[in-house]
Parts: C-alpha cells; sequence; structure tokens
C-alpha cells in the first residue's frame, strides 16, 4: 500500500498536493497500522519517498508519517532521489527529521551522496549540528572517511 501511495503522488505532478490531503493522509491517519512490527523498512522507504515528491504539503506529510518510520537498511534510492530535491533548501530541519527517522548504522555501504546531503543541511540548519541523531550519523560516515 505504501508503494501505491508513493507511485501515485510521484506520478501526480499538478494535483498532488491535493490528493495528499484529500486523499493520503486521511486513509494514514484513520486506517494506517500503528503496530510497530508490522511497519517494515520498505514501507518507511516508501512513505519517505511520498513526502520527497510534496512541496506545500512536505511538512505536513513528514509529521503524519514520522511516527510510523523504522529504520532502513538501506538508504541509497531514498538519497538518490532527495538530494536533487528542492526541499533541502526549503525546509531542511524537516527533511532531517524525515532522514533521521530512517537512519541505521546497521548499513554497512552509505549511499555516497549522504554527507553532501547532510553538510547541506548543516549550512542551512546549523542548530542540526547539536541534535543527537546528527551526531551519530556524522560518526558514522566519519568511520566510513565519508
Amino acid at each position: 500500500m505504501s508503494d501505491f501511495f508513493w507511485r501515485s503522488i510521484s506520478g501526480e505532478q499538478e494535483n498532488k498536493n491535493i490528493y495528499w490531503m484529500n486523499r493520503t493522509k486521511p486513509f494514514i491517519v484513520r486506517v494506517w497500522p500503528k503496530i510497530g512490527k508490522l511497519i517494515s523498512s520498505k514501507t518507511s522507504n516508501n512513505l519517505a519517498l511520498m513526502c520527497i515528491q510534496l512541496d506545500d504539503s512536505f511538512s505536513d506529510a513528514v509529521n503524519t508519517v514520522k511516527p510510523l518510520l523504522v529504520p532502513s537498511n538501506d538508504l541509497s534510492f531514498f538519497i538518490h532521489n532527495l538530494k536533487n530535491s528542492p526541499l533541502i533548501q526549503k525546509q531542511p530541519l524537516e527533511v532531517f527529521e524525515l532522514l533521521s527517522s530512517l537512519f541505521s548504522t546497521d548499513h554497512q555501504w552509505p549511499d555516497r551522496h549522504l554527507r553532501g546531503i547532510i553538510t547541506e543541511i548543516i549550512s542551512l540548519a546549523p542548530e542540526v549540528e547539536q541534535y543527537p541523531k546528527f551526531i551519530e550519523i556524522n560518526e558514522y560516515l566519519l568511520q566510513r572517511d565519508l
């Protein structure tokens, strides 16, 4: 189902924010399972990919799906889609919230673009450097010479 939401919103160019507000968000809020063991890393990745397709509703989408996200073993596809997104410039704190909700130190081979995204977020929102999750991500990247 998360794959359906992501693909529906990413395929819709003009009305994706309306689709989010009228269809997707109500379904997630009212029907989506809230039990952690029913939420997979694939589901989390799809929900995060859906969020970064939204522009006007991005912050609302992050706030809605964040409680449903679990860390992912592989963020490569998410990072690939995020790195060219204007959302980093527009809403760096929300992007970091989304990214940090998915981040896991279990993944042995981080995407090489993760450092660039983190650096860009810090340049726009320096307070993020004090966040415990930033420190965890930064140490993880330093251990891997990134």
